[in-house]
């Protein structure tokens, strides 16, 4: 084979098992400089990256183990990315005398505690177009939560605290503490890929039993 270029070596040997007889003889015959030459012009190409999975963007909210000022537990609310939390606000829900937290299906309807540990499908927003001032417990905006498990509480939204002044709290409902906290709410909803869906997580294993949901790990 004397006198053969390398790359007519490889052309008229390939295919299997010509092929290895060519390599063979290249191994052979080559000098260092033209085995590199000859790796980059016919090495096989990386396998293509499988596609990366789609991450779902939602909601998970936990219990910040603190207090406000009026009793109320100072909840953390964060912005997921598959796992990944990109973005975090603060919310209070309940009232101050019934911060106690219960599995979900034994929770009743007028309890007064935290939102319940569940699922739940965040509703397109009630925007009213201004702010009522602070007569009003609701503010300008309104987002409604529909619970996945069939609890008995009922009418749970998102809303900010906008009397807090004189009535702190909720009946249940997720309120961040001002104007401009729901105000970055209403920016998280109105991005190109919204949640669709609010997480409440009270560490009491009712996600993961009953629901399936593995908590991301985010927050203490």
């Amino acid at each position: 084979m004397n006198g053969i270029s390398f790359l007519d070596a490889f052309k008229f040997y390939k295919g299997s098992p010509g092929q290895v007889k060519a390599a063979t003889w290249l191994n052979e015959n080559l000098s260092d400089e033209q085995k590199a030459a000859f790796a980059i012009l016919y090495r096989e190409p990386p396998p293509p990256k499988p596609p990366e999975g789609k991450k779902e963007i939602y909601i998970y909210a936990k219990w910040s183990g603190k207090y406000d000022e009026f009793g109320l537990k100072i909840f953390g609310m964060y912005l997921m990315n598959g796992d990944t939390a990109v973005d975090k606000l603060p919310f209070c829900s309940g009232q101050s005398y019934a911060q106690d937290v219960v599995p979900p299906l034994s929770d009743t309807s007028g309890s007064m505690r935290p939102l319940p540990e569940g699922i739940y499908d965040l509703g397109a927003v009630d925007d009213i177009g201004y702010d009522p001032g602070a007569s009003d417990g609701y503010g300008q905006w309104v987002y409604p939560l529909e619970p996945r498990a069939k609890i008995q509480r009922s009418l749970l939204r998102v809303h900010s605290d906008r009397n807090r002044s004189t009535s702190p709290g909720s009946a249940g409902c997720v309120t961040p503490y001002t104007v401009s906290q729901m105000f970055a709410f209403v920016g998280w909803t109105k991005q190109k890929n919204p949640p669709k869906y609010f997480v409440m997580d009270h560490g009491l294993g009712f996600l993961l039993e009953e629901q399936g949901f593995k908590a991301p790990n985010v927050g203490k």
